[in-house]
């Protein structure tokens, strides 16, 4: 089974509409999508179900951009919600939420003429929740008061909290496979030397 859906495929080979889908796994899953109205959707094996409702986040604006992880290394990305108004930004009780740790799913599908979902939902990359935000941007002249919320997820191995490990050392290895001399090399590699592959 392909990961991407053959329609999906053609679709996104034409004219079409991307829908991006946001879920955040809280004991309560926030699931959020990049648009208006509420979609029937979900992630396979994620979701329990692929008729979970995504709730409608508004325009996609400033999308921070996601690195594939490579090596073992990627980047943060900034969510925020823009818009709020005080009275349900007040209704969020910010210090009752754990989001620290908690898995941060991203995924796409194309949607149909009715703006439907054409398949599941295909999960594009997995991040780890760190911390919320709250800011309240300046009012001037007639303008309503409006609150930004916003959410930091690292990817890969980053984290601002704490040093993540780097280095998969012959030590690690050993202690779940004493035998095995796969990682012996590591340290020369991460001097640069190229070393000689034996020929089996």
């Amino acid at each position: 089974m392909a990961r991407v859906p053959d329609n999906v495929i053609e679709a996104l080979r034409g004219s079409h509409e991307l829908g991006v889908f946001l879920r955040l796994d809280t004991d309560d899953p926030m699931r959020l999508w990049l648009g208006i109205n509420d979609i029937p959707a979900g992630i396979d094996s994620i979701d329990p179900s692929t008729s979970e409702r995504y709730v409608g986040g508004g325009v996609l604006r400033e999308v921070p951009s996601l690195e594939a992880v490579i090596n073992g290394i990627a980047d943060r990305a900034d969510f925020q919600i823009s818009g709020i108004d005080p009275a349900t930004a007040a209704k969020v009780d910010f210090d009752a939420l754990d989001v620290r740790g908690r898995d941060f799913h991203v995924g796409i599908t194309t949607l149909d003429q009715d703006h439907q979902p054409m398949s599941s939902i295909v999960p594009l990359i997995t991040g780890r929740a760190s911390y919320l935000t709250e800011a309240s941007p300046p009012v001037t002249g007639t303008d309503n008061p409006s609150v930004t919320m916003g959410l930091s997820v690292g990817f890969g191995i980053t984290t601002r909290d704490r040093q993540s490990q780097v280095l998969w050392s012959p030590v690690h290895h050993k202690a779940e496979h004493p035998t095995d001399l796969f990682c012996d090399g590591v340290s020369r590699l991460e001097r640069g030397v190229a070393p000689v592959w034996p020929r089996f």
